[in-house]
């Protein structure tokens, strides 16, 4: 499973890899983006995620812009995960087309809400079953 996450911090993008238990580092692809031009350049060579956690606030960009990239492109969305320290825009990327929003603590080193919610590979199948009609 292809489990892709965009933010221009650093600490961020290791915050968010540190947060999945061993099982779901062996298993799936775990591949940060520093910025949203990155993602649409790998995007537009034929990649695509699984899962795909957004931050809001990356520059120039918006995580409305990566949303509509994937809700405008003609192809099935990845699941959509909002994940931004700020509720008020999770919120707003959730009324856009994002599948649901986990909360980012910034500065924690692990991020409690996909602690909590992603114990293995499994849970994260059982999410984008619950949010993707899947053929």
């Amino acid at each position: 499973m292809n489990v892709w996450f965009v933010d221009d911090h650093p600490e961020n993008l290791e915050a968010w890899r540190a947060s999945f238990p061993a099982t779901v580092h062996a298993s799936c692809d775990l591949r940060t983006f520093g910025s949203v031009p990155e993602l649409f350049e790998a995007l537009d060579a034929g990649e695509r995620p699984d899962v795909m956690f957004v931050d809001y606030f990356m520059g120039p960009h918006t995580g409305m812009d990566v949303v509509e990239r994937f809700l405008g492109d003609g192809a099935a969305p990845p699941l959509l995960i909002a994940h931004s320290s700020v509720p008020r825009v999770n919120r707003g990327m959730v009324r856009q087309g994002a599948h649901l929003w986990m909360e980012k603590v910034p500065g924690s080193g692990r991020t409690r809400s996909i602690v909590d919610a992603i114990h293995d590979v499994e849970d994260l199948e059982r999410l984008v079953a619950k949010h993707i009609a899947r053929s």
